[in-house]
């Protein structure tokens, strides 16, 4: 009887020990995708810095290119004509750039439970910060301006009409038109919608790099905050 009992236990001990390195296994591997993921995310985060930097280059263009057509506006023509065509295409080209990061990774640590696995609580809330709030504003933000882009073109096309032709130089990646004609009609002076429309581009682009100058800050803490974690 005792024999029986002794093996008994040693199967026990056996299925138990068993139990215990699957799931000492499985703890490693999920760990083990959980780091690759960050790594992978550590990666994406910086091409999209690189991206994020081009755009508020050209945003902050924008800026200076509807501040330069408000004081002409106000100056009553102060520009030279082709300057003013120069900024009022650059402004319709580019003012509503918008910037598109790449969520797959982040998606992919919520799906597989690794973001439940970071450890450092930190990391964990900038990331839900960065993807699941900053960026849902910057979507948001991304409609407003198409479709303001869209009024802004229709309705100033009735005081100023720029054509353009592509530029030569092929590594300007976000901005490569040039004018190539232009035609500024009566009463663009007079008209406040003309000076409506520069204002709200001015003030819309504003907020839009404060949002990216935010996100951008999130972006170099997480790369930090990564690091420590592995």
């Amino acid at each position: 009887m005792k024999k029986y009992f002794i093996e008994a236990f040693l199967i026990f001990i056996s299925v138990l020990s068993s139990f215990s390195i699957d799931s000492y296994l499985e703890k490693v591997s999920k760990i083990n995708l959980k780091n690759e993921l960050l790594n992978e995310l550590s990666f994406v985060i910086k091409e999209d810095l690189k991206q994020l930097t081009k755009v508020k280059d050209i945003l902050n263009n924008c800026i200076s290119s509807s501040k330069r057509l408000i004081d002409d506006y106000k100056g009553g023509g102060s520009l030279q004509k082709n300057e003013l065509a120069k900024d009022f295409l650059y402004l319709k080209q580019n003012g509503h750039m918008s910037f598109f990061p790449q969520d797959a990774v982040y998606k992919q640590l919520i799906q597989t439970g690794s973001i439940e696995l970071i450890n450092n609580d930190e990391l964990r809330k900038k990331l839900f910060n960065v993807y699941d709030h900053l960026l849902k504003r910057k979507e948001f933000g991304d409609k407003v301006m198409d479709n303001f882009g869209v009024d802004f073109g229709r309705d100033m096309s009735n005081f100023i009409i720029v054509l353009s032709d592509d530029s030569e130089d092929k590594s300007l990646v976000y901005s490569d038109q040039v004018v190539s004609s232009f035609e500024q009609f009566n009463g663009y002076y007079d008209s406040k919608k003309v000076l409506y429309y520069y204002s709200e581009y001015n003030r819309w682009v504003s907020s839009f790099i404060d949002l990216l100058e935010t996100s951008e800050e999130i972006f170099k803490e997480i790369l930090i905050l990564i690091e420590s974690e592995k």
